[in-house]
């Protein structure tokens, strides 16, 4: 697996462009939704975007098929199927919201493909999905993005890198 550290400077680049495309399209978010952990910086960047609206935590964990036996493990490398995504129980009310739900990355978009279909539920008058990248050729992209990712990299953001450098003991996540 390849590793690709990303700088506080390009995520602060990528949020201000998922910004622009959210205003250009004349979307006015009346809250955002950040799926935890990776979407929350990103979401709480956005929301600055856009003023005093609120930001809604939602917890959900992707769980990945194994190749031969043995248990799921979240978001386990190189694969694509998902065998199932948990999501806890989200209590804030969307009701005629325009919700902008905000994520680091859009892997195999099964995540966000669930939580969209269990928001909607939730009756919001317009619901959009925004992250910063895009892995092509896995699932249709989110609403906006920023930028697209290879399939076979994994995206190493700054709140995460002392995370994968305990899980993975990869040199080339590196500290700063």
């Amino acid at each position: 697996m390849k590793y690709r550290n990303i700088s506080w400077r390009e995520i602060e680049a990528c949020v201000a462009k998922v910004a622009r495309a959210v205003r250009a399209a004349r979307f006015q978010p009346d809250c955002v939704v950040a799926v935890l952990q990776g979407g929350l910086v990103p979401a709480r960047l956005l929301a600055d975007f856009f003023g005093a609206i609120n930001i809604y935590p939602l917890r959900a964990k992707a769980y990945a098929r194994l190749r031969e036996g043995g248990s799921a493990t979240p978001r386990q490398e190189g694969v694509r199927q998902l065998a199932r995504v948990q999501i806890e129980p989200f209590r804030y009310s969307l009701n005629h919201k325009n919700v902008l739900l905000v994520d680091d990355v859009h892997d195999s978009g099964q995540t966000l493909q669930e939580i969209v279909r269990r928001l909607k539920r939730r009756k919001p008058r317009t619901l959009k999905t925004a992250t910063l990248y895009y892995k092509r050729g896995r699932g249709g992209p989110p609403d906006f993005y920023a930028r697209a990712a290879a399939a076979n990299i994994w995206l190493v953001f700054p709140w995460e890198k002392n995370e994968m450098l305990k899980k993975t003991h990869e040199p080339a996540v590196r500290r700063t």
